[in-house]
């Protein structure tokens, strides 16, 4: 097993690449969830009436505006931007406390900081499980998700990479048979995304079907923290507990009847699966590597999987969303976890050939083309209404050199170019660095 110093470096390391970027832009969704904490720790109050004129993404309730997100990321946020404004440690800007240093520490806190332990987390779980045999194993998990859409949004105050960490978690709490942890974990998910309730309930179902009734109930009273929790923040904010503010979205009608869910299974699909414009398979290249394991469970296997049947379900499930394509965004933004699962699955059971563990470093390649391309450039600001936003927005972006401002050593002066160079000098030498402390961590008993 890897001692603790091996691991804390590992850690580091990735977190250094997952920081370089961080988001501090207007998207609605980072600027729905700051909204919250700002306004809890400047007017005391979980209405976002200072902050809403222009914002898109907001509940109206009542005459008033609220975010229309899940709660769990702003609320943690909000003891440490407390202690931050009692300080004196940031002050109000043109828009009070919903600052560029607010979007700056919610993007670290639930981007960089998520994807660097979802990283760190499968190396210590591979050399655990053996998998530190394959050839070149630290760089077949690094790679892979640094080549996904999960790294774009590193950096960024959105959900997608803490809720994919917390189901993560929960899924090898199942692995492991420990209910509870699972059970906590998976609140921690909904409390994050609630939309991840689909997934978690697939995670109950096998519970129920494959693990006995005693461990069913264990993981059931676990969950409760993310019930009690929803239906008390539904009340407070809608004033029943069973109504959640995506209901009241104040710009996406297709929300207010059954949050959106309904639509056409296979007129998203292709589209959220296998496209350019969104398609999983083309934003996570690694899942392609897929066809490269070895597993024969039977349907009992397949059924009981933690990994296939939780993603396969939410996946469906998703592909009848309204807004299946998740507005300006850089690939399939709501399949983060599902995804990640995915790609845990891949490594649970890839073949032992040097060459499968080569398709993964190299589809993984393939994905750090696209994502340095989209992350040194436009992020995940990719407008709806083009189909190849790698063809049609990145390329040309990167050829007229528009590079991003949002990478800290820009803000301390460096030419945004220069920067963006800088990160792929450090990112090979951090590669480099993630082999050196693999080879030099203790050999696995198991």
């Amino acid at each position: 097993m890897p001692s603790r110093t091996h691991f804390a470096l590992f850690f580091l390391v990735n977190l250094a690449l997952c920081s370089w970027h961080l988001d501090t832009g207007t998207n609605d969704s980072i600027i729905s969830r700051a909204a919250l904490t700002a306004a809890i720790v400047e007017h005391g109050t979980v209405c976002i009436d200072a902050y809403h004129d222009g914002l898109g993404d907001k509940a109206l309730v009542n005459g008033h505006y609220f975010s229309d997100k899940a709660p769990l990321p702003s609320l943690i946020l909000v003891p440490i931007w407390w202690t931050a404004y009692h300080a004196g440690v940031v002050s109000p800007g043109k828009r009070g406390l919903l600052t560029e240093s607010l979007l700056a520490t919610g993007g670290f806190l639930f981007g960089s900081v998520p994807l660097a332990i979802i990283i760190s987390l499968l190396w210590w779980r591979g050399r655990r499980n053996g998998w530190s045999a394959r050839w070149g194993f630290p760089l077949t998990i690094a790679l892979p998700l640094f080549g996904s859409f999960l790294f774009v949004y590193s950096g960024t105050f959105y959900n997608h990479v803490p809720a994919a960490l917390f189901v993560l978690l929960s899924s090898f709490a199942i692995a492991d048979e420990r209910p509870v942890a699972a059970g906590l974990w998976a609140s921690a998910a909904v409390l994050t995304d609630t939309a991840l309730a689909i997934l978690v309930a697939v995670q109950g179902f096998q519970f129920l079907f494959f693990h006995g009734w005693r461990k069913t109930i264990r993981f059931g009273a676990a969950l409760l923290p993310a019930i009690l929790g929803l239906l008390a923040w539904n009340n407070l904010v809608t004033g029943s507990p069973l109504s959640f503010t995506a209901a009241y979205a104040a710009n996406y009608p297709q929300m207010h009847e059954a949050y959106g869910f309904g639509a056409s299974f296979f007129a998203a699909a292709p589209g959220l699966l296998f496209s350019t414009y969104r398609g999983l398979f083309f934003f996570m290249p690694v899942l392609l590597s897929i066809v490269f394991v070895q597993w024969r469970p039977g349907l009992r296997g397949l059924l009981s999987d933690p990994w296939v049947m939780p993603s396969v379900v939410f996946i469906a499930a998703y592909c009848t969303h309204a807004t299946w394509w998740g507005g300006w965004a850089y690939g399939p933004r709501y399949l983060a976890a599902p995804g990640l699962l995915l790609f845990v699955f891949t490594l649970h059971h890839l073949r032992t050939q040097r060459w499968a563990a080569l398709a993964l470093i190299l589809t993984g390649a393939i994905g750090c083309l696209f994502s340095f391309s989209a992350k040194s450039t436009l992020w995940y600001s990719m407008p709806t209404e083009f189909l190849n936003p790698i063809r049609d927005l990145v390329l040309p972006a990167i050829k007229e050199g528009r590079f991003t401002t949002a990478q800290w050593p820009v803000w301390l002066g460096m030419d945004p170019g220069v920067a963006s160079m800088c990160f792929l000098l450090l990112f090979a030498i951090s590669m480099v660095a993630l082999v050196r402390i693999d080879r030099t961590s203790p050999i696995s008993s198991n």
